[in-house]
């Protein structure tokens, strides 16, 4: 589960990166939107990286942001039509993303629980 939840988290980053930096940016504050957005998923990176049980679990809660902004987004422009990068798939593809990490992490935090 490590590998699949270290995928997705960095498959986050990316996406933030992407979708505030170039796909589809904050109309007045981009970078803004980018550091508030970016920075704590890149702060907790270091301690996933060293496979402690308690950084899973930090950052479960941390993705539970991600996830009720890609809900809230989905939902809000359900109605409006496709574009080729519109921010409509970018919060599908941020809901998805979140779940595998949270599911993955939550399971890997278990496992090492339980061996610890």
């Amino acid at each position: 589960m490590r590998p699949l939840a270290l995928a997705s988290w960095f498959t986050l980053l990316a996406l933030t990166i992407l979708w505030e930096g170039w796909l589809a940016p904050a109309r007045h504050t981009p970078l803004f939107w980018l550091a508030v957005k970016g920075i704590p998923l890149l702060a907790m990176l270091p301690e996933l990286l060293r496979d402690r049980p308690k950084a899973y679990l930090g950052s479960c809660l941390l993705a539970l942001l991600y996830f009720i902004e890609g809900v809230v987004l989905a939902w809000t422009l359900r109605a409006e039509p496709l574009s080729e990068f519109g921010t409509l798939p970018l919060a599908w593809i941020e809901i998805i993303v979140t779940v595998v990490f949270i599911v993955s992490a939550g399971l890997r935090a278990r496992r090492r629980l339980r061996t610890a």
